[in-house]
């Protein structure tokens, strides 16, 4: 569980604006109920910049914390949050114009872009013209090494231990809430061996 959550607190970061972002912004999720399977009674979810780092070993990048909280049939509440460093690379301002023309590996996992679509959040404002992109191949024994995405610190409360064939589906736009992602979908196979999907819509 703790390296499928490393990852997907990545995904949030992929499409925001570097110079933008600032110490004690915070964006938080709800679950889109029409996007969700039924393995899934509740989800949220928020995300707060708590540190940059500009030099060291880790650096230049971000530490973010994130918070979850889920409530699946028959496994009870899914809990807990995490600090992680995110490097100034996902940053990167050229980052679409890399994937656009191909897959891109990061190491942990990789990205693909699938186009432009529209995404609403979960008040049910619409934001045109945002960029599609989908992670895929996740290694789930992926070790981080300097200037990549990495655990620092993970505290989880739940019988949930890991996800297999995961996949991440999200719709950022730059007008967004401090990261950028608008929607986001989750599917994969849980532990137990019971297939998923989830949705989270940004909260303005």
């Amino acid at each position: 569980m703790k390296k499928v959550l490393a990852m997907i607190s990545t995904v949030f970061f992929i499409g925001a604006n570097l110079l933008a972002l600032s110490v004690g912004d915070t964006a938080n999720y709800l679950k889109n109920s029409s996007r969700t399977s039924w393995l899934i009674k509740d989800a949220t979810g928020s995300l707060k910049v708590i540190e940059q780092i500009t030099t060291g070993d880790m650096g230049p990048g971000y530490v973010v914390n994130l918070k979850y909280r889920l409530n699946v049939v028959m496994r009870g509440e899914q809990s807990g949050d995490m600090d992680i460093f995110v490097p100034k690379q996902v940053f990167a301002a050229d980052f679409y114009d890399d994937i656009k023309n191909q897959s891109l590996s990061l190491g942990v996992f990789k990205v693909r872009y699938l186009g432009k679509s529209s995404a609403k959040d979960s008040s049910g404002q619409e934001y045109d013209n945002c960029s599609m992109v989908e992670l895929s191949e996740f290694d789930h024994n992926f070790a981080g090494t300097n200037n990549q995405a990495k655990v620092i610190r993970f505290n989880h409360h739940g019988s949930i231990e890991y996800v297999n064939n995961l996949n991440i589906k999200f719709r950022s736009h730059p007008d967004a809430a401090l990261i950028g992602a608008v929607e986001m979908d989750i599917s994969g196979v849980s532990s137990n061996g019971i297939g998923f999907y989830a949705g989270l819509d940004l909260i303005p």
